[in-house]
């Protein structure tokens, strides 16, 4: 979407492609560390170890679906935009990777203070985790975390709403031909 089509919706719009914004982010995290918290679950059941936290992947994505949105609201996300695709998704990965590290130290103290213990407390705990198990959660979430940025920079890149169009309706926006290939993209046949 343009500059100029940015500064002219009113703030119903606004609000309403910000909840939208933020229930695709928060489904596509929730799925994603579901699947992460079942995948913990059934190893440590093979060890006859309980596993009782099954609320708080839905918390996690949650809270850091609205990480991704404060992220991209202090335009930090968005410096490195005129670099090549892989570059801003990677970049973006990155810094999201810092908010879901600061979000898991948070998690941690919150925990704390809900169990009726110090601050520090929770803390500890965060740092009594095996350092395995922290860094293998910090790999899964991050590079899982790509393909989402990934797809937010292609469709930024063609336009709001185009690559919704692609992939639900099987219509072919205006600049695609039949093949879903760009007119400028084709060879000339000269």
């Amino acid at each position: 979407m343009s500059e100029s089509n940015k500064q002219h919706r009113t703030w119903k719009q606004k609000l309403a492609h910000e909840l939208l914004e933020y229930w695709v982010t928060f489904a596509y995290l929730a799925c994603l560390f579901v699947v992460f918290a079942w995948h913990r679950r059934f190893i440590l059941e093979e060890a006859n170890i309980p596993v009782n936290d099954y609320w708080m992947p839905l918390l996690e994505a949650a809270i850091l679906a609205k990480v991704v949105l404060i992220i991209d609201l202090f335009g930090a996300a968005h410096r490195l935009e005129s670099k090549p695709l892989i570059v801003t998704t990677l970049y973006k990965t990155g810094l999201f990777a810092i908010g879901i590290l600061i979000f898991n130290v948070l998690e941690a103290t919150a925990r704390g203070l809900l169990q009726h213990h110090h601050v520090l407390h929770g803390l500890h705990e965060f740092t009594r985790m095996n350092r395995f198990e922290l860094f293998a959660r910090m790999l899964e979430k991050c590079f899982s975390l790509i393909p989402f940025f990934a797809f937010r920079e292609v469709a930024r890149v063609l336009g709001e709403g185009t690559l919704a169009t692609l992939f639900f309706t099987g219509k072919r926006p205006k600049p695609f031909d039949a093949e879903g290939v760009a007119p400028s993209s084709k060879p000339s046949a000269e």
